[in-house]
């Protein structure tokens, strides 16, 4: 009865923001379901983390063949600091809401499909530090970003700064 109990706090005390959960869930990747149990039930520890406030900070969906866009919900997981999804087949764009997510430090999407203009809301990520979108198609221009340390973009299409 003490491990129901156990279990039952552990549930709704440490368990990502339904909103959070649900926008992790949209992502179309193979989650590592039920080896590590981690902050939004039913997602293993290894795809996320959360805060102490139980928001998602670190969604981690490299290399494991995913098919699916980003989620145009992306930019609802506001505290989130680290978006890591390199080496996949993600088609479609880096959607607007993205700009949303003000607490982003690390962008790291290369080697995807993703294509189209980048959007104009990166401007909108202050704290962004590592922009990581190399061998994808991003053609158009490349908002000017406020605070990079790291930016690699190489695609082979025609990109052009703009600021």
């Amino acid at each position: 009865m003490s491990n129901v109990t156990l279990s039952e706090t552990r549930s709704s005390t440490l368990s990502g923001g339904p909103s959070d959960c649900a926008v992790a869930r949209s992502f179309d990747f193979q989650l590592q379901i039920g080896n590590r149990p981690g902050c939004c039930p039913g997602i293993d520890a290894s795809d996320i983390d959360c805060n102490q406030g139980s928001r998602i900070t670190w969604v981690g969906a490299s290399e494991q063949n995913t098919r699916g866009p980003i989620p145009s919900t992306i930019g609802e997981l506001t505290e989130l600091v680290h978006l890591w999804a390199f080496g996949n087949r993600m088609p479609g764009e880096l959607p607007k809401g993205i700009g949303n997510a003000k607490n982003l430090t690390h962008l790291i999407l290369y080697e995807n499909q993703l294509s189209n203009s980048l959007p104009d809301t990166l401007v909108n990520l202050k704290k962004l530090e590592v922009l990581r979108l190399d061998n994808n198609k991003f053609t158009g221009p490349v908002p000017l970003l406020p605070n990079p340390r790291y930016v690699s973009m190489d695609s082979g299409h025609l990109l052009t700064w703009i600021g």
